[in-house]
């Protein structure tokens, strides 16, 4: 590359002294190094890099002219930007130094500034501000928002403190198309986005600043209350599948967290920066975060750190039935009567089953409650376009969805994560910039923390019939309750290096490529079953599999403007996994034939945009994209819920196919609307069949229900619509979604394959509407500036009833519907008192309605509690912090 040795060399002919304080003029000036035949731009780079070297700051603005006409490369336009906003910082112009930031990170969002500090903070305050002007998460490089191949949602940091959310789990249920279900189990909430549900949730890509945090056992994220607020710059969220870019487990939707620059946490005059943000209030919340940032003279070396504490209890369950430890509410004839030989239970043994069940609650007086003990540290060091990152988190929750059947009610469940990172970005060229990522994971179960004592009773079916086999009933020696302690542990690691260019020659061209290799080894336990400790159960419940995986994927995104109202956008990526090692199976039933272990081989992604803009005001867009998921180690080669892989049977990826319009229309800086619709094909989707007598008699067992397989089964198609909007008056801003989705299951088949599902007429079913997801969702918030610094903030949300039960795909569910609800919260906010601190009042469901929502384990609780009316107060305050942006809220799928 002969300009790029050319510049090198303009370089480091830079006078010694100008290295730090005019590193930047000297990058322009040697990327404007005299050449073979130089355009205007370059010339004009050169004499401007000249001009600003001497002092002559008003000949900067003219002598740049030429790189802001239409022709030049982005690089060069940035180089001109970054030159123009600092001659204008250097004259005393900070309003125009502003405008030229502003058209800068228009065309490079991630720019990372050099000196002058003055210049660095004037970048990451202006970012602030512009937070939502630009995205990385779509395309893994800066674009419009407006026109990226996606529909997205960014919540700022602003937005996150005036409206008081307590964690991102609020945040997430203020966003359209997202059903949350916060359950207090192993996983505090589970999300699903636009209506698909199909058991746990592994299906959502979840980040942090681009690090993946789902488990790596699992696939699923723990999103609990590990993640600290207060140093959260925006929340990224791209609607429908992004396997183009993410591969495997961006199916449904990716949430990217992007935490701030550690330079804008310190104040432009200060080296040393420290935020804290105190929480406390009901539930015996306690909950902080303490972040210490600082940064060198130069600017080029920046670093901080993050640490959060977070802890609660909900003892207030304990006063609904299904938390008490008196089972009055169980049908225990009921119970008892499900039982493979089909007999009914007697009078004298549903008396005898209520008897033993409760002399066994009174001797062992269990009592329950729903501890969380949570707590991450994060850090990150920048050295110019070099960083480092380092992650750990633990999260420690109660086991609420298992209610008081299935445990004493002291259990809980402790996954944890390491993770360390490197990125580092690098211009080879005039129009080529290199990006490299490297990091390294660690997902574990903390055995310290994971602990179940699971009951087993007549009530919840862990005895049965056969256990209360007396004749006459007064010599009865029946089978008495019992509690097993049991713990869990696991570790599985991966290791994974992307690298890819990002080629921009002009405003009409981009491309994106890269490679991405990993390799990973999966622990997965074969354990116990907690709703029914079955013999296969035990039979399995011994060393847990280790399975070595090797992934390589290579992708590819192109966009060009053939006119300068219309962008293509075509993207590809080609996926290969393979599993080297084949895991053995358990030694104690050499007789059950597992599944071969093996990759799912070579698979191909593709996506489509066309970005048509008739007028400034208005963009609408068509969007085509698929995606995969590879059933996870979990569901591939584990017991879960008494199943087992049996009879050769391989999983195969699922896939969907996505089909999606929108419109966005500004007219104004005070009003944006922005809508949507769209229709999602799967299928292969996973799921659990029941196996026949060939399973049940080489495991000697008599029941069906007792062996189960998963396997590639269920199709869904899923249609939806959203509507996202703000106006602005004054220091009033209004703003809200709606969302619309019809979510089914295609002519669903019966679990043991006997045929499709029938209606009450004996009719086959033709679609199944898919359970705990509700058909519409409302939310309204309205922001208010007062004056003195006092702010003001209320959210209305409202979801529908959700269907479940036997009609619809959570057939298990003892309930056939969970009401819909309304429920508010109430911020208010006051800046000003000790020294530019924030004092706030939070107000959780300020009207104290008692709402559900969907549980994980429908067997045992169908629907989850939420807590009622409930007050915090937060205050946020710091030292060598810079001055709060008095900005209005920017945030949002229509920002400008």
């Amino acid at each position: 590359m002969p300009m790029f040795s050319r510049s090198l060399a303009a370089l480091e002919a830079c006078p010694a002294r100008t290295r730090f304080m005019g590193l930047a003029a000297c990058v322009v000036l040697a990327a404007a190094a005299p050449g073979a035949a130089q355009t205007p731009c370059e010339t004009g780079l050169r004499e401007a890099g000249r001009s600003y070297q001497a002092g002559l700051f008003a000949a900067v603005p003219d002598q740049l002219a030429p790189c802001f006409l239409r022709g030049p490369s982005r690089t060069q336009q940035r180089d001109a930007y970054t030159l123009l906003a600092r001659a204008y910082l250097a004259a005393d112009e900070p309003a125009k130094a502003r405008q030229a930031v502003t058209d800068l990170l228009r065309i490079d969002a991630t720019f990372e500034p050099g000196p002058p500090p003055r210049f660095a903070q004037l970048v990451a305050q202006v970012r602030r501000e512009q937070a939502t002007v630009q995205v990385t998460s779509v395309s893994k490089t800066k674009e419009s928002l407006r026109e990226a191949p996606a529909t997205i949602v960014v919540v700022t940091a602003e937005e996150i403190t005036l409206r008081g959310y307590l964690d991102l789990v609020q945040v997430l249920r203020d966003l359209p198309g997202i059903d949350v279900s916060e359950t207090g189990d192993a996983n505090h909430a589970t999300i699903f986005m636009r209506g698909f549900r199909s058991g746990a949730e592994a299906r959502v890509q979840l980040m942090l600043d681009g690090v993946e945090q789902n488990d790596l056992s699992t696939n699923s994220p723990y999103l609990s209350r590990q993640y600290a607020l207060s140093n959260i710059d925006r929340v990224e969220v791209i609607y429908g599948p992004a396997s183009t870019m993410y591969g495997s487990n961006a199916y449904t939707g990716v949430i990217n967290v992007i935490t701030k620059q550690p330079e804008a946490l310190v104040a432009e005059d200060k080296r040393l920066g420290l935020t804290v943000q105190a929480t406390g209030g009901s539930l015996h919340t306690r909950d902080a975060d303490v972040t210490l940032a600082g940064k060198d003279r130069s600017g080029i070396i920046s670093w901080s750190v993050t640490s959060h504490l977070y802890r609660d209890d909900d003892t207030e369950l304990s006063r609904f039935a299904g938390y008490r430890y008196d089972y009055s509410n169980v049908d225990y004839r009921a119970t008892l009567n499900r039982n493979p030989t089909g007999r009914l239970a007697t009078d004298e043994q549903v008396r005898l089953a209520r008897q033993l069940d409760s002399q066994f609650l009174q001797q062992h007086n269990f009592h329950f409650s729903d501890p969380a003990k949570d707590w991450s540290v994060y850090g990150k060091l920048r050295i110019a376009n070099l960083i480092l990152g380092v992650e750990l988190w633990r999260t420690q929750e109660g086991l609420a969805a298992l209610g008081s059947l299935g445990q004493d009610g002291q259990g809980s469940w402790a996954p944890r994560q390491a993770l360390l990172y490197l990125k580092y970005g690098q211009l080879v060229g005039r129009d080529l910039t290199f990006n490299a990522f490297i990091r390294y994971q660690q997902s574990a179960l903390d055995h310290t923390g994971t602990k179940l004592f699971l009951l087993k009773t007549y009530a919840n079916g862990g005895l049965g019939l056969a256990d209360l086999a007396c004749d006459p009933p007064q010599e009865c020696t029946s089978t008495q309750p019992s509690v097993t302690p049991t713990s869990r542990s696991e570790l599985s690691t991966q290791a994974r290096a992307e690298l890819n260019f990002v080629y921009e020659p002009s405003s009409r061209f981009s491309a994106v490529g890269g490679i991405d290799l990993w390799k990973s080894s999966i622990q997965t336990s074969f354990g116990p079953n907690p709703l029914n400790s079955s013999v296969i159960d035990e039979a399995l419940s011994m060393s847990p599999l280790q399975t070595e995986h090797t992934d390589l994927a290579a992708y590819v995104q192109a966009a060009y403007k053939p006119l300068q109202t219309l962008k293509l956008v075509l993207a590809g990526r080609f996926n290969y996994n393979t599993i080297d090692n084949q895991p053995p199976p358990p030694p104690s039933i050499p007789r059950i034939q597992f599944s071969k272990a093996r990759g799912f081989g070579a698979l191909f992604s593709p996506r489509a945009a066309v970005i048509y803009t008739p007028a400034r005001d208005v963009v609408l867009k068509a969007i085509y994209s698929q995606a995969f998921k590879d059933p996870p180690d979990s569901e591939k080669f584990s017991s879960v819920l008494g199943t087992v892989i049996l009879n050769g049977r391989v999983l195969a990826p699922e896939r969907l196919r996505n089909y999606e319009l929108s419109a966005d229309w500004q007219p104004a800086k005070s009003l944006s609307v922005q809508a949507s619709v769209y229709r999602a094909d799967y299928t292969g989707l996973v799921g659990q069949g029941l196996l026949f007598s060939n399973c049940l008699q080489t495991l000697g067992v008599l029941g069906p229900s007792l062996c189960r397989v998963f396997e590639n089964r269920d199709d869904f198609r899923i249609q939806g619509l959203s509507v996202d909007g703000r106006y602005r008056l004054g220091r009033t801003e209004i703003s809200g979604n709606y969302t619309l989705t019809s979510p089914f299951q295609l002519n669903p088949q019966n679990a043991d394959r006997t045929g499709p599902k029938l209606d009450d007429l004996g009719h086959p079913i033709r679609e199944l509407r898919i359970g705990d997801v509700a058909s519409q969702h409302l939310n309204l918030g309205i922001n208010r500036d007062w004056l003195a610094g006092l702010n003001t903030d209320l959210r209305l949300r409202y979801v529908g009833p959700r269907p479940t039960g036997p009609k619809t795909t959570d057939a298990t569910n003892p309930l056939d519907r969970i009401a819909g609800y309304t429920e508010a919260r109430a911020t208010v906010s006051y800046t000003g008192i000790l020294r530019g601190a924030t004092l706030q009042l939070i107000v959780d469901n300020l009207f104290g309605r008692v709402y559900f929502d969907p549980g994980t384990q429908p067997l045992m609780v169908g629907a989850v509690p939420q807590p009622g009316r409930t007050f915090f107060v937060r205050i946020i305050t710091g030292l060598g912090r810079p001055p709060r942006v008095d900005a209005a809220p920017a945030g949002g799928e229509a920002a400008q």
